[in-house]
C-alpha cells in the first residue's frame, strides 16, 4: 500500500510539473480558444455578471495582445489579419522587439472595456459558468498585483492545479472498481503522462475544471453502485449539477447515467440524482432563450441546424476521417498551429492501447464489474454526442471533424480499461513492466513533443513549409539559451533557464514515477 501511494504522489508531482513546462513553452493565447476563455473570466471578474451572450466582444486588453503577440497556423486561417508564428520571427528585428514591449507594458484596467474588431467577438460566451466564477477572483488578484503577460501565465497555471486533481481522483477510482492497489497505481501513472491530456488542460478553459469533475463523477457512480445508498445518489447528483455548471459535455453524462439507473430499476436512485442536478439545466434554458440552441454552439447557431437538417448529413459526412481525426488528435495535437507527431508514432499508441482493449472487452465478457460496464456505456453515449457536434461543424464549414482534446475527461476511463485489459491478458509482473513500458513512451513522446517540436517552433527556429509541414529541427547546444531567453521574453520575473529546468525536472520525476512503478510489490 505505501509503494502505490508513493507511485500516485509521484504521478500527482509529475502531472504539474508537465503542466508547469508545457504553460512556459506555449505562448500565451495559443491553445485552443485560450483568449476567449481568458476574456470570459475577466468579464465576470470586472462585471460581477454573466455574458449576455455572443454580441459580446473580448475586452481592448485582449483585441490589442491578439494584434501584438503572435497566433496559431489554424487561427490566422480564420482571422487573417492575426499574424502567425511565422510572420513574427520574419519581421524586421526593431518592430518585433516594439511589440514585445509593448505586450510587455500592458495592465488589465479596473473596469471592462470592450473592443470592437472581428476577431474579438466573445464566441465562448455559451459556455456554462462555473468555471469561470471559480477563476475571476484569482484573476483579479493577479490583475491588481501584475502585468497583463503575468497575469495570463498564472491564470493558466491556476488551471492546471485544478486540473491536477484528476490524478489522485482516477486512482481513487481505479481501486474502487479493480480493487487492486497495482491496478489503480498504473491508472494513476497512465494519467498523469498521457500526452494528449496537456493540451486541453494547459491552458485557460473550462475543462481544467471539467477533467477532474469527470473522474469525480465516475468515482461517486462507482462508490453508488457498491452501497446503493440515497446519500450517494444524492453526492453522484450534486457532482453532475456541478458538471453541468461547468460544460455542456455533463448532458449526455447525465442522461447515459438517469436511463441506466431505470434500467436498473434503480428509481428511486434515478429520481434523486434527475432532481439534485436539475438546476444545471438553468443555463440551457438560457442558451435556447438567447440563441436558439442549448447548448449554444457557434456552429449550430451559425449554421441554424434542426434535427432534420442534421440527420440528412449524417449520409454525407466521411466518418473514417473523422474518427481517425479524433483518435489522433486525441493523443497530441500542437495547439492553434497544429504541430503533430510522426504518423508512425500515434500508430505505435494505438497499437499499444488496442492491445488493452482487447483484454478490456476479454475482462468485460468474464467479470461482472457493473461499474466497468456502465462507464463504457456512458462513454459510448457520449460517443454519440461527439457525432452530433460533427454534423453541426459540417453543417456550417462543410468538413466534420470530433477534436480529440473533447475526449479528455474520459482519459481515467481509458487508462483503467487499459489497465483492467493489460492486468487481465497478463500475470502480475509482466503487467507491471507493461505500464512501465506504456509510460516510458508517454514520457518520451511528452519531451520529444515539447523539447524538439513545440519548443523550437514557438522560438522561432522553426517554421512551417509551404506544403503546411513542420520543418524538421536540428538540435544545436546553444538553441536551449535560445529558447529559454524566447520562451520567457514576457515575463521578467522568470529565469531564461525555466523552461530547461522544468524539463529536466519532467524527465527526473517521469523516470523516478516509472521506478516506484515497477517496485511495487516486486
Amino acid at each position: 500500500m505505501a509503494g502505490c501511494m508513493r507511485t500516485v504522489v509521484l504521478a500527482w508531482v509529475f502531472f504539474l510539473l508537465t503542466g508547469l513546462l508545457v504553460s512556459l513553452i506555449l505562448p500565451l493565447g495559443e491553445g485552443f480558444d485560450e483568449p476567449w476563455h481568458f476574456g470570459y473570466v475577466q468579464y465576470v471578474a470586472q462585471t460581477g455578471k454573466l455574458p449576455p451572450g455572443p454580441t459580446l466582444h473580448l475586452s481592448t486588453e485582449l483585441e490589442q495582445f491578439l494584434a501584438l503577440h503572435p497566433m496559431g497556423w489554424r487561427l490566422h486561417d480564420i482571422f487573417p489579419n492575426l499574424r502567425t508564428q511565422e510572420q513574427y520571427w520574419q519581421r524586421p528585428e526593431p518592430e518585433r522587439l516594439s511589440d514585445d514591449d509593448r505586450i510587455r507594458s500592458l495592465r488589465f484596467s479596473t473596469s471592462y472595456s470592450e473592443g470592437a474588431s472581428e476577431f474579438s467577438k466573445q464566441y465562448e460566451s455559451h459556455q456554462a459558468p462555473l468555471y469561470y466564477v471559480l477563476t475571476a477572483p484569482f484573476f483579479l488578484y493577479c490583475a491588481r498585483h501584475y502585468g497583463f503577460a503575468d497575469t495570463f501565465l498564472l491564470v493558466r497555471l491556476w488551471s492546471v492545479l485544478l486540473a491536477s486533481l484528476v490524478v489522485p481522483l482516477s486512482y481513487l477510482l481505479a481501486i474502487r472498481v479493480s480493487r487492486s492497489d497495482t491496478t489503480a497505481s498504473m491508472v494513476a501513472l497512465l494519467v498523469a503522462m498521457f500526452p494528449g491530456l496537456y493540451p486541453d488542460i494547459a491552458r485557460i478553459s473550462n475543462d481544467a475544471l471539467a477533467v477532474p469533475l469527470a473522474a469525480a463523477i465516475f468515482l461517486a457512480l462507482a462508490l453508488y453502485l457498491d452501497s446503493r445508498s440515497r446519500r450517494n445518489a444524492a453526492v453522484l447528483g450534486i457532482l453532475l449539477l456541478l458538471g453541468l455548471a461547468t460544460k455542456a459535455f455533463f448532458i449526455p453524462v447525465l442522461l447515459a447515467i438517469v436511463l441506466t439507473l431505470l434500467v436498473m430499476r434503480e428509481n428511486r436512485a434515478a429520481t434523486t440524482v434527475a432532481l439534485v442536478s436539475a438546476a444545471g439545466w438553468v443555463w440551457y434554458v438560457r442558451n435556447l432563450w438567447i440563441t436558439g440552441a442549448m447548448t449554444g454552439l457557434p456552429e449550430t447557431v451559425s449554421a441554424k441546424t434542426t434535427m432534420a437538417s442534421s440527420l440528412t448529413s449524417v449520409g454525407a459526412i466521411r466518418w473514417m476521417d473523422v474518427l481517425r481525426l479524433a483518435a489522433v488528435s486525441h493523443i497530441w495535437m500542437g495547439n492553434w498551429s497544429l504541430l503533430q507527431y510522426r504518423g508512425w508514432i500515434y500508430q505505435t499508441v494505438l497499437v499499444l492501447y488496442g492491445i488493452g482493449i482487447v483484454g478490456f472487452l476479454a475482462y468485460l465478457w468474464k467479470v461482472s464489474s457493473r461499474a466497468a460496464h456502465i462507464m463504457l456505456f456512458i462513454y459510448a453515449v457520449y460517443g454519440a454526442s461527439l457525432l452530433y457536434y460533427a454534423t453541426q461543424v459540417f453543417q456550417q464549414t462543410g468538413i466534420a471533424v470530433i477534436q480529440g482534446w473533447y475526449l479528455s475527461p474520459f482519459v481515467p476511463f481509458e487508462s483503467l480499461a487499459f489497465a483492467l485489459g493489460i492486468g487481465f491478458l497478463f500475470p502480475h509482473r509482466v503487467q507491471l513492466w507493461s505500464a512501465a513500458f506504456v509510460g516510458l513512451c508517454f514520457l518520451a513522446l511528452l519531451i520529444y513533443g515539447n523539447v524538439f517540436i513545440a519548443a523550437p517552433y514557438y522560438s522561432g527556429l522553426t517554421d512551417h513549409a509551404s506544403s503546411g509541414h513542420l520543418r524538421a529541427y536540428h538540435p544545436h547546444f546553444e538553441d536551449a539559451a535560445i529558447m529559454g531567453e524566447r520562451l520567457v521574453r514576457f515575463h521578467p520575473g522568470i529565469p531564461r533557464s525555466a523552461p530547461l529546468l522544468a524539463g529536466i525536472a519532467v524527465l527526473l520525476a517521469g523516470l523516478s514515477l516509472l521506478w516506484s512503478m515497477t517496485r511495487e510489490r516486486a
